[in-house]
């Protein structure tokens, strides 16, 4: 008989900020052959830099990850269009203090809106959507993180860096289920 598993519902709210890592020199950019033809692309090593704040009333997971603030932290690389159009992925950590709770993959898209019939546009300005996969460690061992990740940011470029700050935390969150 296959083991038995258990779904815990994930509901947190978020913050936080997407850095590229250094300055993202000229020679990063580059056109690609996709359509519109015409956008310059550019790609870069990013870090994001977070914070897992407020349970929601949805929140069942308490048990498994605490409900003080913990540190959502990922390093792993951007591609921007010149239209803000973008794509980050990379690795992630969850942890509070010196705990590590989860590490995984993290992948975030940047302006495009995955609920059309709600009232998003597919080209939806200020948002990013993506999700988290994750193995649970020490007192999280045994589970499984899968979450999608939303929030209310875009890319600005500022002295050479570019950064996409998730500073609106009622607008951001981390959505999902812990599976054990």
């Amino acid at each position: 008989m296959a083991a038995k598993k258990c779904i815990t519902r994930i509901n947190r709210a978020w913050d936080g900020a997407l850095t590229s890592v250094g300055i993202v020199e000229k020679d990063a950019e580059y056109t690609c052959g996709t359509l519109p033809a015409t956008q310059i692309t550019k790609r870069f090593p990013a870090k994001l830099a977070g914070r897992i704040t407020v349970l929601t009333k949805c929140d069942e997971s308490g048990h498994v990850l605490p409900a003080k603030t913990s540190k959502l932290a990922a390093t792993g690389e951007v591609v921007l269009r010149a239209d803000g159009f973008a794509y980050f992925t990379g690795t992630f950590e969850i942890s509070q203090l010196k705990t590590t709770y989860f590490t995984g993959t993290l992948e975030l898209v940047f302006r495009s809106g995955s609920h059309e019939a709600l009232g998003e546009r597919c080209d939806e300005r200020e948002h990013a959507e993506g999700w988290l996969v994750g193995r649970g460690q020490g007192p999280a061992a045994r589970h499984i993180l899968s979450a999608a990740l939303v929030g209310k940011a875009a890319f600005v470029q500022a002295g050479g860096k570019y950064i996409a700050s998730f500073g609106i935390v009622p607008a951001n969150r981390l959505a999902g289920t812990v599976v054990k």
